[in-house]
Formats: C-alpha cells, sequence, structure tokens
C-alpha cells in the first residue's frame, strides 16, 4: 500500500467527508472560489491615490524621472520559446491590470491615477546572438543596468516596460520593469 493510500485509509469517516467535498470544490474551480471581482466603474477614468502612491507621488516631484523607485525583474529563459506568445502575455497582463495602465495627474492641486484604455505593446526584442559569449554577457548587463536606471515619467507614462534579449535561438533574457507607484516586488 502507498503511503498516500494508507494515510486516506487512515482517516475518520468525517475527515474523509470533508476531503471529499474540498476535493469536488476544487474541481468546480474559480466558481467555489467565489465571485468574480470586477474594475470599478469610474466615469471620468480616475481613482484617488493610496497613502503610499500619494508618497511616492510626492517623492517624484521633487525628483522627477530618478530610477530609485523601479522595480526590476530580469528572468532568464531557457528552452524553445514563442515569443508572439510572450507579447500576448504580456498584453493580457496589461489588458487585465489598470495599474500597468496607469499614469498619473495633478488636478486641484492633488494628485489622481488616470486610467488607461487598453492598448497593445510590442515586445521590443534585441537579437545579441551574433556576440560572442563574453561579450554578450557583458551587453545583457549593460541593458539590464540601462533599463533598471532609466526613470519613469509619472504623468506621460508607461510604467511598466517590457525588453527581450535573443542570446541564442533557446535562451533568452525577459528584463521586466516598473514603477513603484503601480506593482510591488
Amino acid at each position: 500500500m502507498t503511503d498516500v493510500a494508507s494515510r486516506l485509509s487512515a482517516l475518520s469517516d468525517e475527515k474523509r467527508k470533508l476531503l471529499e467535498a474540498r476535493l469536488r470544490m476544487a474541481r468546480q474551480g474559480a466558481a467555489a472560489a467565489g465571485p468574480e471581482l470586477r474594475p470599478r466603474e469610474r466615469p471620468d477614468g480616475t481613482a484617488p491615490l493610496s497613502f503610499a502612491q500619494q508618497r511616492l507621488w510626492l517623492i517624484d516631484r521633487m525628483n522627477p524621472g530618478a530610477a530609485t523607485w523601479n522595480v526590476v525583474f530580469p528572468l532568464r529563459l531557457r528552452g524553445a520559446l514563442d515569443v508572439p506568445a510572450l507579447e500576448r502575455a504580456l498584453n493580457a497582463l496589461r489588458e487585465r491590470h489598470e495599474s500597468l495602465r496607469t499614469t498619473f495627474a495633478e488636478r486641484d492641486g492633488g494628485a489622481v491615477q488616470v486610467i488607461h484604455p487598453f492598448a497593445r505593446v510590442p515586445l521590443e526584442v534585441d537579437d545579441l546572438s551574433a556576440l560572442g559569449p563574453g561579450a554578450r554577457d557583458a551587453e545583457v548587463e549593460r541593458r539590464a543596468a540601462m533599463d533598471a536606471n532609466t526613470g519613469f515619467d509619472l504623468e506621460a507614462g508607461p510604467l511598466f516596460r517590457a525588453r527581450l534579449l535573443r542570446l541564442e535561438r533557446d535562451e533568452h533574457v525577459l528584463l521586466l520593469c516598473m514603477h513603484h507607484v503601480v506593482g510591488d516586488g
């Protein structure tokens, strides 16, 4: 008898029924998880800032475009990569998450979030495969540092960017960067 089978046979009738109910709920998926969350309707396309966003907005006003608050995610991808599928996935994130389509504007002496309608953004792909391994690694480091040290304009946006570096046919580095005001690590 396997470990799982022995553990299941050791369950009381009450615990077995509870386990079966949980498994049924898990099979039902999202419907069992509760109601779907939908974005709040905003007729003017704006939303108030959270306290943390207000603080970051004020800091940015004192030093506009500083890269201090960049949240950087460099990801090394190995294996076959469907670049158009990756681009669709990144755009699906932008479409689903308002924060990735948000900029900040001053209105009546304060700041508001301006939520923009979804628009597809092409994934920029830089092919570094012609470089030798040492030069390629140095170029990846240079471009990653340059991206991490390039600030954002909170009013103009976008406040999320992605760039794919192709190193070889089956090796890539995806550089993702966002301003902390719209995302958290």
